[in-house]
Order: C-alpha cells, then structure tokens, then sequence
C-alpha cells in the first residue's frame, strides 16, 4: 500500500497492486482494460489455476487484444517461482524504491488512462477542424456532449427504459441525427440543466455524416483509414467522473483562440487537481 498524502486522508491508503481471480487469459485481459480505466493502480496480479500474469495498471495497448497474453509485465507458469519472480512487489521493495526501478517506464503517465483520453480529443477535435468545422465551439460542444453521454450511457444511467420513454431506438440515438437531437433536448430536460450545451441547429450544422463517423469511432470502428484514434478501450462505466472533469477542463485549455487565449479561459474554466477537490470536499460541510 501507499500512504496517502496528509490532505488527502479520507481516501485511505491507495494500493500498489491488485489481486484478481481469473478463468481465461481474455477474461485476464478485460480485467486488465478495466483496471487501466479507473486510473488507481501501477499494477495488476491476475491470478489462474494454470497461470500468473503481472499486468501495468497504467497501461493498455489495444492494439495487442488479438494474443490476450500480450501487455503483460510478466507471464508465470512456473507456481514454485513466483515468490522470487515477483520480488519486485514484496513490500520492503516498494519501500525502498526498488519497485520502481524494476518497472518504472511501465508506470509513465504518458500511458495513463487521462493522458491517452486527452490526446484522442485532440486529435477528434482536429480532426473535425480539417473536415470543415471551424467553430471551435461546436466542435468542443459535440466531443464533450459525447464522452458525457457515453458516461450516462455505460453507468446505465441513461438506460434502454429511459430511452423507450422517450421513443428513442438505443440502436440509432447516436448515428440519426434527429435521434440524437431528441435525445439531447430529453437529456437536458430530464436533469435540469445542459452540460455542454448545443442548440438543435448546431447539431444540424454538424451534420449527419460527422455524427455517424463520431459514432464509429466511440464504437472503435476505423474510418478514414485509420486517421482517427478508437475509443473503444475506454470503459465509462470505470473512469472516475472527476478524472473526465479534469481531462475536459484541459481539453478546454488545449487550443489557442485568435485572441491568443485557450477556450477554456475564455469561459472561466480552470484546471484544479484532484487532490486539491478532495481537499476542498473534506473541509466544507455539506450538511
């Protein structure tokens, strides 16, 4: 375990390691893109009755989903060698650093759910910019208005009852775009307010083909020849909603105006780091 910070103390100890159980190196492997998701742990001990796999909690590469053993720090097979295997994790190693040095690219924030989030927005949003959306603000609009309704939709929220109240077809509410101004336009209703506001004739503005080509790329279908980054190794339903908080608030920040401010200025939005928000939560009184 590692002790946490002296301001941060409702949130405990944060552990170095998980230990889970699975039956198949693919169930292995789910495991390990929901650890990577919610953002907690540098690592992962995946435990089998035929096998051990050291996975990093900071780390998934989507791109070697094809072979599950793949992405993994080591791979065990040998039960009489795991003590000393796996020296690295024993608690005086983590005390006296020497995890780190063992393992320490595999712990670079380049790699962490946030940062990899972050750069993929970018890349949607300059993506829209070269395919002919010059408002910053619609484009900023629609990428956000989607990760916060996948968010709903994947912690079923936004469930299939909610949906055929509102005679949506969950099958299309993000590829038709009446369906998802409709949705939209409910959504809005339904929790009294708009985050990340967009006006049914903004939508129209954006129209049908950039939708469809955005749901695609939320399903983790290529299009356009692979120009765009995948989302589907983001799990909503794990990624902690101050993480997302924080990733749009840089997103926000990312981009220059004319005027030589980012957007996020512009509106009045500021980066303030999640220990600083706990901090904060722990001291006011709710009550």
């Amino acid at each position: 375990m590692l002790n946490a910070a002296a301001y941060d103390l409702p949130q405990g100890n944060v552990p170095v390691v998980y230990i889970c159980e699975a039956r198949s190196e693919t169930e292995a492997r789910q495991i390990h893109r929901r650890v990577w998701n919610q953002n907690v742990v540098p690592f992962l001990l995946v435990l089998s009755p035929a096998w051990v796999r050291l996975y990093p909690g900071f780390k998934y590469d989507r791109d070697v989903s094809r072979d599950p053993r793949e992405g993994a720090l080591q791979v065990l097979t040998d039960f009489n060698q795991i003590a000393s295997q796996l020296g690295e994790l024993r608690a005086d190693s983590v005390d006296s650093g020497l995890v780190w040095q063992a393992f320490g690219e595999d712990t670079a924030p380049e790699k962490r759910v946030d940062w990899q989030l972050l750069d993929n927005l970018r890349a949607l949003d300059e993506w829209l910019h070269r395919n002919g959306i010059e408002d910053q603000q619609l484009s900023h609009a629609m990428v956000g208005k989607f990760v916060y309704l996948h968010y709903l939709r994947q912690r079923d929220i936004l469930s299939n009852s909610r949906l055929e109240q509102w005679g949506l077809d969950p099958e299309h509410i993000f590829t038709r775009l009446t369906t998802f101004t409709d949705l939209v336009q409910n959504v809005d209703q339904w929790l009294n307010g708009s985050v990340f506001p967009i006006s049914a004739n903004k939508i129209k503005e954006f129209g049908a083909d950039r939708l469809g080509k955005m749901a695609s790329v939320f399903r983790g279908e290529e299009v356009m020849s692979g120009q765009l980054p995948l989302f589907d190794v983001y799990d909503f339903s794990f990624i902690p909603i101050e993480t997302l908080s924080v990733i749009y608030e840089q997103f926000l920040h990312s981009t220059l105006r004319p005027s030589g401010k980012s957007e996020g200025k512009i509106k009045g939005a500021y980066y303030t780091p999640v220990p600083l928000v706990n901090y904060m939560r722990d001291k006011l009184d709710f009550a």
